[in-house]
This record gives structure tokens, C-alpha cells and sequence, in this order.
């Protein structure tokens, strides 16, 4: 009794996929069905304005037996939805959801995307998914949707380093990536970025091969936004002396040759603090050439 109950699982097992899949296609077609005869109700149904009674009376008929057809595939349709259960619309309502939504976050400009919400949404994709019944976990629509929801996942750290900003004053935003940095990932991907284009948009960057290359991503990303953070410790180390006015003094009859003695200090204080902080982008590992210069200046400066 086992064996034969055992054998006859199997079979309906093996033949309710087809089914399913048919089931589904009918309830589209269906839908599809039902807003044509809604649509063609509302511009050629008995209750146009204008048209003699006849007419009205032959188009009555005409529709009663469009929706009478209408309402049987109804009644069958919702009985195999019944007979499946209900979590099979729920997986290919959200099958279609997340497909929809990701080929959308594709379609977005680059200076668009907003990696928080589209992380956020998929967040709430893979809560809905873990919930979808155990029973579904093997069907080729299930696995198919996990896959797109864990992939996009894993490349969502790489994306939140790539569209890593800094908010400037009057609500400017600073992209750390630059085109040095960009240069480096098309040498490492072999994928060309051309993000001077209006049109480059998150599409452009999902095709090129991000998780084959993480690691080497990752740092060139990295050294993005430690760099960018260098250019600004500099920007205010530049925009501090730009401040500073130096007086000076007369001396003898020869004109005002001499630094004023109050003020020697505070600058020599301040010229050391400028020179540490020089000191220790130099040392930084992510140190740009640029730096140098700018150390030379102060420090001659400082020796003078």
C-alpha cells in the first residue's frame, strides 16, 4: 500500500508542473480576455449613444455571451488556483515583480541610482521569498528568482562603493570615484566605462565582469574614496592660509621688512599643525604625488 501511495505521489508530482504551468498561462490569457471585453464593451456595447434599439438589443446578446464564456473560465481558473494553492500566483506575482523592478534599476542613469532604496527593496524581495511555501523551493520559477535576488545582493557592496559621494556645502555632492579610477577598472575588467556619457547608466556597469574581479574592484574603489578624502583634509589646509594675512613692520627708514612679533607665533603654530597634518597624508598609503608639492610649499615656507 506504501509502495503503490508512495508511486502514485510521484506521478502526480511529475505531471503537476505542466498543469501548473498551463494553469498560469490560462489565468494571463484570461486577464488579457477580460480587458478586451471591457474595452470593447465601452466603445461598441449597447450603451453607445446614438445606435437604434435593434442594434442595442443584437449587441446585448452578442456580449451576454462573451462574458458568459468569460465567467466560466473564471469559475475553472479560480478552482485550479484552489487546487494549487494561492502561493502559486504569490511566487509568480513576485517572480514578475522582481524581474520588473531590476530590469527598471538597470534602465537608471548612473548619477541616478540610489544604491539605499534598491537595497532596501531587494531586502523586502528576499524576506518574500523566504516566506513562499517549502513545497515551491525545487520549481524552476523559485530558483530562478533566488538566483536574481542573491546576485543583484552580492553586487550591491561593489555598487555602494562605486557610487560612493560626499556631501558638499549648498547641497552639492562629490563623486569619489574619478576618471583616473575609472580608467583602472576598464584596464581591469576589460570592460569600458563611458561615464561622460549622458546615457551611461547601471546597466552599463552591471555587464562588466564585477564579481569576477572583486577584490581588485574593491581596492580600486577603496583607494577612491580614501584619495578623496586626502584632496579634502588639502582643499582645507589650502582654503586655511588663503585666510591668513601676514603684517608687517617697519624697519629703520627701509620700509615694512619685519613680521610683527604678535603674530610670529600664532603662525609658526599654525605652520606646524599644517605640516603634521601634510606628514601624515604623505605617509598614507593611498598618497598621491599631488601631495608633495604642497608639503614643499609649506615646509619652505616654515624654514624661512
Amino acid at each position: 500500500m506504501l509502495i503503490s501511495a508512495k508511486k502514485t505521489q510521484e506521478e502526480l508530482i511529475e505531471v503537476q508542473e505542466p498543469f501548473r504551468l498551463e494553469l498560469v498561462g490560462g489565468v494571463d490569457h484570461f486577464a488579457a480576455d477580460v480587458d478586451k471585453f471591457n474595452k470593447d464593451f465601452e466603445e461598441s456595447g449597447p450603451m453607445v449613444p446614438g445606435i437604434p434599439a435593434r442594434e442595442a438589443s443584437d449587441r446585448v446578446l452578442l456580449f451576454q455571451a462573451r462574458f458568459d464564456d468569460l465567467w466560466r473560465r473564471f469559475e475553472m481558473y479560480s478552482s485550479g488556483e484552489k487546487l494549487f494553492g494561492m502561493e502559486v500566483r504569490e511566487l509568480y506575482g513576485l517572480y514578475n515583480t522582481v524581474m520588473n523592478s531590476i530590469n527598471g534599476y538597470f534602465e537608471m542613469t548612473w548619477s541616478e541610482v540610489d544604491i539605499d532604496v534598491i537595497n532596501e527593496e531587494l531586502s523586502d524581495f528576499q524576506l518574500r521569498c523566504r516566506k513562499l511555501p517549502k513545497g515551491m523551493r525545487e520549481w524552476p520559477a523559485y530558483l530562478d528568482l533566488k538566483k536574481k535576488i542573491d546576485d543583484f545582493n552580492e553586487t550591491i557592496p561593489l555598487l555602494e562603493l562605486m557610487t560612493n559621494k560626499r556631501v558638499l556645502k549648498a547641497a552639492h555632492s562629490q563623486q569619489a570615484m574619478k576618471e583616473r579610477h575609472w580608467k583602472r577598472l576598464t584596464a581591469t575588467t576589460g570592460h569600458v566605462f563611458d561615464v561622460e556619457l549622458d546615457t551611461f547608466s547601471l546597466r552599463n556597469v552591471m555587464e562588466a565582469p564585477l564579481l569576477e574581479n572583486k577584490d581588485e574592484v574593491e581596492d580600486i574603489c577603496i583607494s577612491a574614496v580614501k584619495e578623496m578624502d586626502i584632496e579634502a583634509r588639502l582643499k582645507q589646509v589650502i582654503a586655511d592660509w588663503s585666510l591668513v594675512e601676514i603684517q608687517f613692520a617697519p624697519f629703520k627708514n627701509r620700509g615694512e621688512l619685519l613680521l610683527k612679533g604678535a603674530e610670529i607665533t600664532e603662525i609658526i603654530t599654525n605652520l606646524e599643525d599644517s605640516l603634521m597634518i601634510l606628514g601624515s597624508l604623505f605617509s598614507n598609503r593611498y598618497f598621491m604625488s599631488s601631495i608633495y608639492s604642497h608639503i614643499f610649499v609649506v615646509k619652505t615656507l616654515f624654514d624661512s
